[in-house]
Protein backbone atom coordinates (compact mmCIF):
# COMPACT_ATOMS: atom_id res chain seq x y z
CA UNK A 1 0.00 0.00 0.00
CA UNK A 2 1.09 3.52 -0.62
CA UNK A 3 2.31 5.77 2.18
CA UNK A 4 -0.37 8.16 3.41
CA UNK A 5 0.23 11.61 1.88
CA UNK A 6 0.22 14.95 3.64
CA UNK A 7 -2.01 17.74 2.37
CA UNK A 8 -4.80 15.67 0.80
CA UNK A 9 -7.12 17.88 -1.23
CA UNK A 10 -9.80 15.29 -1.97
CA UNK A 11 -10.57 12.19 0.12
CA UNK A 12 -12.78 9.55 -1.50
CA UNK A 13 -14.91 7.37 0.77
CA UNK A 14 -16.04 4.49 -1.38
CA UNK A 15 -16.29 0.76 -1.70
CA UNK A 16 -18.59 -2.18 -1.78
CA UNK A 17 -18.78 -2.74 -5.52
CA UNK A 18 -17.18 -1.80 -8.79
CA UNK A 19 -20.17 0.44 -9.46
CA UNK A 20 -18.92 2.68 -6.67
CA UNK A 21 -15.18 2.21 -6.96
CA UNK A 22 -14.58 2.63 -10.70
CA UNK A 23 -16.42 5.99 -10.96
CA UNK A 24 -14.43 7.23 -7.94
CA UNK A 25 -11.20 6.15 -9.63
CA UNK A 26 -12.19 8.04 -12.79
CA UNK A 27 -12.93 11.22 -10.82
CA UNK A 28 -9.66 10.79 -8.89
CA UNK A 29 -7.73 10.50 -12.15
CA UNK A 30 -9.28 13.75 -13.39
CA UNK A 31 -8.61 15.48 -10.06
CA UNK A 32 -4.95 14.44 -10.15
CA UNK A 33 -4.69 15.71 -13.72
CA UNK A 34 -5.72 19.11 -12.32
CA UNK A 35 -3.02 18.97 -9.67
CA UNK A 36 -5.09 17.83 -6.70
CA UNK A 37 -3.73 15.40 -4.11
CA UNK A 38 -6.21 12.53 -3.69
CA UNK A 39 -6.54 9.60 -1.29
CA UNK A 40 -9.09 6.88 -0.61
CA UNK A 41 -10.77 5.50 2.49
CA UNK A 42 -12.46 2.11 2.24
CA UNK A 43 -12.93 -1.34 3.67
CA UNK A 44 -9.78 -3.21 4.55
CA UNK A 45 -10.05 -6.44 2.60
CA UNK A 46 -12.70 -5.08 0.23
CA UNK A 47 -12.14 -4.91 -3.52
CA UNK A 48 -11.17 -1.23 -3.14
CA UNK A 49 -8.17 -2.32 -1.03
CA UNK A 50 -6.78 -3.91 -4.21
CA UNK A 51 -8.09 -1.62 -6.96
CA UNK A 52 -7.16 1.74 -5.44
CA UNK A 53 -3.43 1.01 -4.86
CA UNK A 54 -3.27 -0.66 -8.29
CA UNK A 55 -4.47 2.66 -9.74
CA UNK A 56 -1.66 4.43 -7.88
CA UNK A 57 -3.67 6.17 -5.17
CA UNK A 58 -3.06 6.11 -1.41
CA UNK A 59 -5.56 3.86 0.37
CA UNK A 60 -6.52 3.77 4.02
CA UNK A 61 -8.36 0.58 4.95
CA UNK A 62 -10.75 0.51 7.88
CA UNK A 63 -12.77 -2.26 9.50
CA UNK A 64 -16.22 -2.23 7.91
CA UNK A 65 -19.04 -4.60 7.14
CA UNK A 66 -21.72 -5.17 4.57
CA UNK A 67 -25.21 -3.74 4.91
CA UNK A 68 -27.60 -6.71 4.89
CA UNK A 69 -30.35 -5.61 2.51
CA UNK A 70 -32.02 -9.02 2.46
CA UNK A 71 -32.66 -8.98 6.21
CA UNK A 72 -32.64 -5.33 7.31
CA UNK A 73 -31.87 -4.80 10.96
CA UNK A 74 -32.23 -1.33 12.53
CA UNK A 75 -29.24 -2.11 14.73
CA UNK A 76 -27.03 -1.81 11.62
CA UNK A 77 -27.87 1.89 11.40
CA UNK A 78 -27.13 2.37 15.10
CA UNK A 79 -23.77 0.60 14.77
CA UNK A 80 -22.88 2.77 11.77
CA UNK A 81 -23.86 5.93 13.66
CA UNK A 82 -21.83 4.85 16.68
CA UNK A 83 -18.80 4.25 14.46
CA UNK A 84 -19.19 7.66 12.82
CA UNK A 85 -19.52 9.33 16.23
CA UNK A 86 -16.35 7.59 17.38
CA UNK A 87 -14.44 8.84 14.35
CA UNK A 88 -15.77 12.39 14.76
CA UNK A 89 -15.15 12.53 18.52
CA UNK A 90 -11.78 10.85 18.73
CA UNK A 91 -10.01 10.15 15.43
CA UNK A 92 -6.81 8.69 16.94
CA UNK A 93 -8.83 6.09 18.87
CA UNK A 94 -10.86 5.16 15.82
CA UNK A 95 -7.74 4.86 13.70
CA UNK A 96 -6.48 1.94 15.76
CA UNK A 97 -8.55 -0.31 13.47
CA UNK A 98 -6.87 0.90 10.28
CA UNK A 99 -4.85 -1.62 8.39
CA UNK A 100 -2.09 0.46 6.81
CA UNK A 101 1.28 1.61 8.04
CA UNK A 102 2.44 4.18 8.79
CA UNK A 103 -0.77 5.34 10.40
CA UNK A 104 -1.68 8.97 9.74
CA UNK A 105 -2.15 11.57 12.41
CA UNK A 106 -5.21 13.82 12.59
CA UNK A 107 -3.40 16.77 11.03
CA UNK A 108 -2.25 14.63 8.11
CA UNK A 109 -5.74 13.43 7.22
CA UNK A 110 -7.61 16.73 7.17
CA UNK A 111 -8.68 16.86 3.49
CA UNK A 112 -10.05 19.96 1.86
CA UNK A 113 -13.10 17.93 0.71
CA UNK A 114 -14.54 14.44 1.11
CA UNK A 115 -16.45 12.76 -1.69
CA UNK A 116 -18.57 9.72 -0.87
CA UNK A 117 -19.40 7.43 -3.79
CA UNK A 118 -22.40 5.30 -2.85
Amino acid sequence: MNAWPRGVDLLFATGGSGGHIYPALAVARAARAHGLQVAFLGQAGGMEARLVPEAGHPFLGVAAGKWDRQRPDPRQAFRAAEAAALIMASPPAAWSSMKVAPRPTASETAPAAVLGMS
